[in-house]
């Protein structure tokens, strides 16, 4: 991940004065786990979806199924 950190520099050539700015890169690292981490939650709810549906889809073909049986015996 590559983070952007500002910089001040003040003073002379000879005495620099450089100040790094911290909150800007705090809040762009943030923002960045916040949206990693909501794509996680995202993509874990729909997987979660998914199975379900197909496992309610295989539940209804079996019930289809033993259905289908017992009229032709």
């Amino acid at each position: 991940m590559t983070v952007p950190i500002k910089i001040d520099l003040n003073g002379t050539i000879k005495n620099p004065n450089i100040v790094p700015d911290y909150s800007s890169s705090l809040k762009a690292v943030s923002g960045k786990v916040l949206e990693s981490q909501k794509n996680k939650l995202l993509n874990s709810l729909f997987k979660k979806d998914k199975d379900d549906s197909s496992k309610k889809e295989n539940d209804l073909e079996k019930a289809a199924k033993n259905l289908l049986k017992g009229l032709f015996k």
